[in-house]
């Protein structure tokens, strides 16, 4: 199955400016920027292909990372741990659980977003089948 297992985005260290002339033409102007850098996002899936892990790298360290679990082929549980600004001894990842309700088509009709034990967010769909 193809799927994507990683993007990488390099800057350099350059501002590209295109500036339009009077004969509708442009020319590029080139200035010193701050500081070159590479991100990645790197991405693995299980077997059955859903999303496992999506890791994302600022300068070759994790600077974010989300890791699923599913249950019946609906994300169950999700685990995000954010790395920007914290000290790795505090590094904890917050836990996101979702609760779904699912109606007599196995369709689901509400989801409860619980971030670290909290109810945060509710999603409702009402569903009209034909007859």
């Amino acid at each position: 199955m193809g799927r994507i297992t990683k993007e990488t985005k390099i800057q350099d260290d350059k501002y590209h400016y295109f500036i339009p002339e009077k004969n509708g033409k442009y020319r590029e102007e080139i200035k010193e920027g701050g500081y070159a850098s590479i991100s990645s996002t790197i991405y693995e899936y299980y077997n059955d292909g859903n999303l496992k892990t999506r890791t994302h790298l600022s300068q070759g360290n994790i600077s974010d990372q989300i890791q699923f679990v599913y249950k019946n082929n609906q994300i169950e549980k999700l685990f995000y741990l954010d790395t920007w600004g914290k000290n790795k001894n505090d590094l904890k990842p917050v836990e996101v659980i979702f609760k779904y309700k699912f109606d007599k088509q196995k369709n689901w009709t509400e989801i409860i977003k619980n971030v670290d034990g909290k109810d945060l967010y509710r999603w409702l769909r009402e569903i009209e089948y034909y007859k």
